[in-house]
């Protein structure tokens, strides 16, 4: 009977995938942007569920800014590039008035992060990567920041 528990056990997580993502942060040490994708490989373990944009000059507390979740179809991603849509309706993303990336959140209409890493040459957990965001405004100005990002894997 122990037996069949185990095996049964074993089966229930042998389709879960670990937690993975990157963790970034601005050249200059003002902003961090966090992505962590898909747990559920029928959603796909390379697709970003959420992104997380906080500013370190804020006070503690309030220091996010902003968060796109995959549920509300406000990030998306595959491999390491990722895309979230600014959209004020959402309780996650409607700090209007506050400063990303240059501009005010509630100016923006999609933040794009592309980080230097491709799946089929795997890094180990903390290695760094190069990385840039692009804030596109609703009037399609463009402003682009470079990032470092480490490579989050759980174990």
């Amino acid at each position: 009977m122990k037996n069949i528990l185990i095996a049964m056990l074993a089966m229930g997580f042998s389709g879960a995938a670990m937690a993975d993502g990157f963790v970034c942060q601005s050249l200059n040490g003002t902003y961090n942007v966090k992505v962590y994708n898909h747990v559920t490989p029928s959603r796909g373990t390379r697709t970003g569920a959420i992104m997380v944009i906080s500013d370190n000059r804020i006070q503690s507390g309030r220091k996010t800014v902003a968060t796109f979740e995959a549920e509300k179809t406000l990030v998306s991603g595959q491999g390491a590039k990722y895309e979230a849509n600014v959209d004020l309706r959402y309780s996650g993303s409607n700090r209007a008035g506050e400063n990303v990336f240059g501009t005010k959140l509630g100016e923006l209409d999609v933040i794009k992060l592309a980080i230097a890493y491709n799946y089929s040459q795997p890094v180990p957990a903390g290695q760094e990567l190069d990385a840039q965001i692009v804030a596109i405004k609703r009037t399609g100005a463009k402003s682009k920041l470079q990032m470092v990002c480490t490579r989050y894997l759980k174990n």
